[in-house]
C-alpha cells in the first residue's frame, strides 16, 4: 500500500466517517472501498461517473494537524 493524504470538506468527511462507523471499518478502509467501487463503476470509460465523484471528495491544503501523518490511526481510534 502507498499512504496519501486527502483534503475533505466537512459535509464529506462525516459522511464517510458515518459510514465506516455503520460498517465497523476504520476511515481509511471506508475510502478504499469507495474508491475500488468507484474505480469499478468507471471501468469502459476513460473517465467513469464513479471516478469523477470520487475526484469531487478529493481537494489540496493542510489539515491543521502537525502529527497527522504520525498519529492517523490515533485521530480515528478517537472518534
Amino acid at each position: 500500500m502507498v499512504r496519501t493524504q486527502i483534503q475533505l470538506d466537512e459535509a464529506k468527511y462525516e459522511a464517510i466517517r458515518r459510514m465506516a462507523h455503520r460498517n465497523r471499518v476504520s476511515f481509511a478502509e471506508m475510502v478504499r472501498r469507495l474508491v475500488d467501487a468507484g474505480m469499478e463503476e468507471g471501468r469502459g470509460s476513460s473517465f467513469g461517473t464513479g471516478a469523477e465523484a470520487l475526484l469531487s471528495i478529493a481537494g489540496t491544503g493542510a489539515s491543521g494537524l502537525g502529527d497527522l501523518g504520525e498519529r492517523h490511526d490515533d485521530y480515528v481510534e478517537g472518534e
